[in-house]
């Protein structure tokens, strides 16, 4: 889980039964009520406990926690290998086709909250661009050079499906180019670096007939 020992625990914990109280996880774990609130403060700063008041009928209230939806990530899932499952049997129902209008739909559908308008300056488009990959997972080096703007993918969070299914990756590219705005503004959109073909990284070049601003 990347989390202290104790952390893990009271996490296993909420879980395993939805919510508790201080006393009840410092009964289950043998530590003491004020050493469970220390790391119940811990859990809630970092975004992955929530606590809510319960009333008694009798004596004072008290506090039960529970996990957040941000805590999911802490446990094993298997998205990748769904995802490459349902397009492997949609592949083999609907073809290749069917396959690259899914990955097309499925990124602008993901990418729709992050991205302006095209007829928005150029500048913001970038900078929009760039947020939109780094929600998506995508950990980006942005260079800019006189020639052209560069903006490198220094991870790919869609390696695993893409390998089986190139459509995802064509889908990228395309989101990318019509992010931009490309033919507004007469940009060329290059991928010269591929991870799939064995290269380190995802490289997008842009040039057009003026310089590519770089984000801010």
């Amino acid at each position: 889980m990347g989390l202290p020992r104790t952390r893990q625990e009271i996490v296993r914990l909420l879980r395993c039964h939805g919510d508790m109280t201080v006393r009840e996880l410092a009964a289950a774990l043998g530590l003491t009520p004020m050493s469970i609130r220390l790391h119940l403060n811990r859990l809630q700063r970092e975004g992955l406990v929530t606590a809510r008041l319960e009333r008694q009928p009798v004596g004072r209230p008290h506090h039960r926690y529970r996990l957040t939806a941000a805590a999911d990530a802490l446990f094993p899932t298997n998205h990748c290998a769904l995802a490459d499952s349902l397009l492997t049997a949609l592949r083999q129902q609907g073809g290749p086709d069917q396959v690259a209008r899914l990955c097309q739909e499925a990124l602008t559908a993901l990418a729709a909250p992050y991205l302006v308008q095209t007829d928005r300056p150029l500048t913001e488009r970038v900078q929009a661009l760039v947020r939109c990959l780094q929600h998506l997972g995508f950990l980006l080096e942005v260079q800019e050079t006189p020639a052209d703007l560069r903006l490198r993918a220094l991870n790919c969070p869609f390696t695993v499906v893409a390998e089986h299914h190139p459509e995802l990756c064509q889908a990228e590219q395309a989101l990318v180019t019509q992010a931009l705005g490309a033919e507004i503004d007469g940009l060329t959109v290059e991928r010269p670096e591929h991870r799939l073909h064995g290269d380190p990284c995802c490289t997008y070049r842009i040039r057009g007939p003026a310089p590519v601003p770089a984000p801010a």
